[in-house]
């Protein structure tokens, strides 16, 4: 009460104040006495009526909350230290191995108390790592969280037990940064993979184009087997490919899971490597000989009737019905090269037939007046224009030039190309003497078709025509032009 009242000014006041206190210091002595005695006269007892040792009250309550303690979690030692955040920092930098070391344990990690009781709590058919964590933070254990997600940390990154985080597989760094662990299941692996075939597993799957750590494993031998089972599909197919079959060695890694898997990876490695090598040959090949193999086909249909180009389609028929194509000798190379030959000497012949028609059929209009009659302008444009021309020599430098100009202008083309030049000499010829005579001096006679067999015949039917010749000329005309 006297901490409420104001400080005085007077004299008078001061030692009312004064006493006042006096009265509270020896009143506050008196308490103090009786709360000493009362404690000095106090004892604990544990259950079941014994008393903790100690001389002191605080030394028997200490010892007393120990004793009880003790009682209430009696392995509570087995994980105490404070070094459990130091394995936890180890493994997430990939040292689970020697982990323990922190805690001053260089054995096997499933041999310490704390990790092998965690892990007892693990099932093989899965088991919520909440009840886990429950299991051991709770009596007869209460072993602090850091003990626990070391000991999970060092489970997991050795690969003795899995984790799922929401159903999906989560890795160890997942794990230790949880917070709560109701969305995290644990599963027991039956199958341990050791250190060294964690390391065998990973160059393993390197050298098939997969690079992981060792929380990976398990999804990479997954996806490699994947990948070469689709490569082995690109580079089969109907004949001529092959029918490539993966190796039951090498299927059942994806059928496995878990640990089992990489075994069933390590088991089938030579396979792997095998067929990883072959699947190599087979993608260059295909790269190369299934071009290869579409331009002999087309060039077996442009030489379709050609003789010395028979015995190349056969072979090409041959290898249709075989699986031969992506064998290690080429099939297709050689007979590309006799089929371009036996066109290239084709179109070439009939290219030097053609020219020589041309320059005979432009020889013969040079014997015409009317021709000669003409400017080499006017020459020019007619041959051109009649396709009288000289004509570039067509490209046969490979088999994809051949191809080319034979598709351009096929065999059959080359035979109408000569056919057609006699009738586009006489429309050259006519238009001419066209050109040099005037319309009202010119007629044209059209000879008739006729089939002749004997002399007699003939000398009738040249009659007949140089009857109508002579008709007109006779009625005026300077010029006769016949036409069939």
């Amino acid at each position: 009460m006297i901490d409420q009242q104001g400080i005085p000014q007077d004299d008078e006041g001061k030692q009312a104040r004064s006493a006042m206190q006096t009265r509270l210091n020896r009143a506050t002595d008196q308490v103090n006495a009786h709360v000493r005695d009362v404690i000095g006269r106090a004892n604990v007892l544990l259950g079941g009526g014994t008393s903790p040792s100690g001389v002191s009250l605080r030394e028997r309550i200490e010892a007393g909350a120990q004793s009880a303690a003790t009682r209430l979690f009696p392995r509570f030692s087995e994980a105490d230290d404070n070094r459990w955040p130091q394995v936890i920092a180890r493994v997430r930098s990939g040292s689970a191995a020697d982990a323990l070391r922190a805690v001053q344990h260089d054995a096997d990690p499933e041999q310490h108390s704390v990790v092998k009781e965690v892990l007892s709590h693990v099932g093989p058919a899965g088991t919520s790592a909440s009840d886990v964590e429950k299991a051991v933070t709770s009596k007869p254990l209460g072993w602090p969280r850091d003990a626990l997600m070391a000991s999970l940390g060092v489970l997991l990154d050795t690969g003795v037990i899995r984790a799922t985080l929401n159903g999906s597989d989560a890795t160890t760094a997942d794990v230790l940064k949880q917070t709560r662990l109701g969305n995290v299941q644990l599963r027991r692996e039956i199958t341990v993979l050791k250190p060294a075939e964690k390391i065998q597993a990973r160059q393993v799957l390197s050298n098939l184009g997969f690079s992981t750590d060792n929380d990976g494993l398990v999804s990479a031998a997954e996806q490699a087997v994947k990948l070469l089972v689709d490569r082995a599909k690109r580079v089969s197919g109907p004949a001529p490919l092959p029918d490539i079959t993966v190796p039951g060695s090498i299927q059942v890694i994806v059928s496995t899971s878990g640990n089992d898997r990489v075994h069933a990876l390590l088991a089938a490695k030579d396979d792997l490597a095998s067929l990883n090598d072959r699947l190599g040959d087979l993608e260059r090949r295909f790269k190369s000989r299934t071009p290869s193999l579409e331009l002999a086909r087309s060039l077996a249909s442009s030489t379709a009737g050609l003789e010395p180009a028979s015995a190349a389609r056969e072979r090409l028929d041959a290898l249709a019905a075989s699986r031969d194509l992506l064998t290690e000798a080429d099939p297709v190379a050689p007979i590309v090269k006799e089929l371009a030959e036996a066109l290239r000497d084709a179109i070439h012949a009939a290219a030097v037939v053609l020219h020589d028609a041309r320059a005979a059929a432009v020889a013969g209009l040079e014997r015409q007046p009317a021709w000669t009659a003409l400017g080499d302008a006017q020459r020019e444009a007619l041959l051109t224009e009649h396709h009288l021309g000289p004509e570039a020599e067509p490209n046969l430098a490979d088999a994809a030039a051949v191809l080319t100009a034979a598709q351009a202008r096929p065999l059959q083309g080359w035979a109408a190309e000569l056919d057609a030049i006699p009738q586009r000499a006489s429309r050259a010829l006519e238009a001419a003497i066209q050109l040099t005579t005037p319309a009202a001096k010119m007629t044209t006679v059209r000879v008739s078709a006729a089939s002749l067999s004997s002399a007699d015949e003939v000398e009738r039917y040249v009659e007949v025509l140089r009857v109508q010749l002579l008709d007109a000329l006779n009625s005026g005309y300077d010029t006769v032009m016949v036409k069939g």
